[in-house]
């Protein structure tokens, strides 16, 4: 892969893929896809194109979250970039069936967290509602 987008929870939970372990090359003739992602899917990881610039996605998160294309083959993502003692791949794969399971985060604008704090007074209970 030439992109990804590393902040991005297919990249960074539970575990962390380093950039630039997607697709090391030269053990297979054929080694992925590459689409354009339709409306209403995100792109997060590609290549660019070195006649144009532009980007070819390899990665695209559609449905609602709940659908990943990954148009790449494993076999050439055995690399340890971050000398954890797990293949990047299979760092990706936990997070991608993490993802699936759980939703991820990064793709849901419309949760939002505010922080409630106060003091009770001594031998009182609090409830939050």
């Amino acid at each position: 892969m030439s992109w990804s987008i590393p902040e991005h929870p297919v990249f960074a939970e539970p575990e962390c893929v380093p950039d630039g372990s997607h697709g090391m090359g030269g053990k297979y003739a054929i080694c992925g896809q590459h689409v354009e992602a339709l409306s209403g899917s995100r792109s997060l990881a590609g290549r660019a194109t070195a006649a144009d610039g532009l980007g070819e996605s390899a990665m695209v998160l559609g449905n609602e979250g709940r659908t990943v294309f990954k148009g790449f083959v494993d076999g050439n993502n055995d690399s340890d970039l971050d000398r954890d003692g797990v293949p990047d791949g299979a760092e990706l794969w936990a997070n991608l069936a993490f993802g699936i399971q759980r939703g991820f985060a990064a793709d849901a604008p419309w949760v939002s967290m505010e922080t409630f704090s106060g003091t009770l007074s001594p031998g009182r209970a609090g409830t939050s509602g």
